[in-house]
């Protein structure tokens, strides 16, 4: 969603790389090195138009749909539904290169809780039948690809004790190259617990 590195002109108004945040909390990016903490969430929404190749659509609109009902994905303003989609590991892994991201908070995991599985995009394909591992640039590049899924055994529970979650955190850890080290699992600040940095 970002003005510059994003799917042009369907993105947010602003830069949302983590050296922009020096900017706006007025300290100087080039003397201090803080940490950098993406927020992500265990699935993805958009707002609006633009390319979105993980969207349920069609044949998955009902599984779209159970998500935008679980996951409240409405406007907060307008009440417009969000589009919803599987987490793309694609387009994630493009946001930690470029945003510099050094670790991540994965939050609204709770929403894929008790389903049979869920999937997530490791890869893409292009209209040659190519596959792509590597984001496209520019918005008309990305409506011409196909996600191409793994499917994940789905978990009980996203809390810290649940195997088939954490080996699911694990598989998204290895694709992007950075730990996730929180993980949100309810609308309250309390429903969040720290899994440590990895190594």
């Amino acid at each position: 969603m970002d003005i510059d590195h994003g799917t042009y002109p369907y993105v947010t108004s602003s830069n949302t790389v983590g050296l922009s945040s020096a900017i706006g909390a007025g300290v100087p990016a080039l003397v201090r090195k803080a940490k950098i903490v993406g927020i992500a969430k265990a699935y993805l929404t958009r707002v609006g138009s633009g390319p979105f190749p993980t969207e349920l659509l069609g044949e998955s609109f009902a599984m779209g749909e159970k998500i935008r009902q679980l996951g409240a994905e409405f406007g907060a303003t307008t009440g417009r539904p969000r589009r919803t989609g599987w987490l793309d590991l694609v387009a994630l892994k493009y946001a930690v290169d470029r945003a510099g991201i050094d670790e991540i908070a994965l939050m609204k995991s709770d929403i894929l809780d008790g389903f049979s599985e869920v999937c997530f995009a490791t890869s893409y394909q292009d209209p040659a039948g190519h596959l792509l591992k590597t984001f496209p640039i520019g918005p008309q590049a990305l409506a011409q690809v196909k996600p191409v899924y793994q499917t994940h055994q789905g978990w009980k529970t996203s809390l810290q004790d649940d195997s088939v979650f954490q080996k699911y955190i694990e598989i998204i850890e290895t694709y992007v190259g950075v730990p996730v080290t929180w993980v949100g699992h309810g609308p309250d600040r309390s429903a969040v617990y720290f899994r440590g940095v990895r190594k």
